[in-house]
């Protein structure tokens, strides 16, 4: 994390920089390696950052694994957890507050929409963000903060990988439940496509 506060101006350096200038971070930074200890998980480097978090690499027995580590409790991991056990969610296998920071732990995508992507491969994913949030709709989850870098693609299924689910009063499509589910995964051809 020393490394990214170093980077001056990125966006994973400002997010390191608040995450260590917050009141109480470094007691609680000692909690959170214990906590992740507990879990048998080794964090790795920094690998970017959402407009809440800073995403760490990390690896467990249970396979490759990302870490965000949020200065604020105003964070979606914080309001609302994503839930593990729902297709289309990436859900947090471990999800705390430790001090002034939230910290959740979730399966590592194969694949995610690259920061620098442009025309059919931004395309491609705006449009696989759309039907994550409608295959959830379909099932009676509202998705907020729905985004094209809030989803990533595991095997050939496309989850939601940030942001939060409220529940709706009702389905919000036609089709069945296995319908919605089956609509999350990826042809070879869009596979292609999401491996650039």
């Amino acid at each position: 994390m020393l490394a990214a506060a170093q980077r001056p101006g990125s966006g994973s350096g400002l997010m390191a920089m608040d995450i260590l200038s917050a009141p109480g971070s470094q007691d609680a930074l000692g909690r959170v390696d214990a906590l992740l200890a507990r879990h048998q998980i080794q964090l790795g480097d920094v690998i970017g950052q959402g407009g809440e978090s800073l995403v760490l690499a990390a690896q467990s027995p249970d396979g490759r694994q990302v870490v965000k580590l949020s200065p604020s409790v105003r964070t979606s991991i914080a309001k609302a957890p994503l839930p593990t056990g729902i297709p289309g969610v990436a859900g947090y296998s471990v999800s705390e507050r430790v001090g002034p920071m939230s910290v959740a732990v979730q399966r590592r995508a194969d694949h995610v929409m690259p920061p620098d992507a442009d025309g059919d491969v931004r395309q491609a994913w705006r449009e696989a963000s759309w039907r994550v949030m409608e295959s959830l709709a379909d099932r009676r989850h509202g998705w907020i903060d729905m985004s094209p870098g809030n989803i990533g693609l595991f095997g050939d299924e496309l989850r939601a990988i940030d942001g939060y689910l409220s529940p709706l009063p009702s389905r919000q499509g036609g089709r069945s439940v296995e319908e919605a589910i089956r609509a999350l995964r990826v042809s070879p051809e869009e596979l292609r496509l999401f491996q650039r």
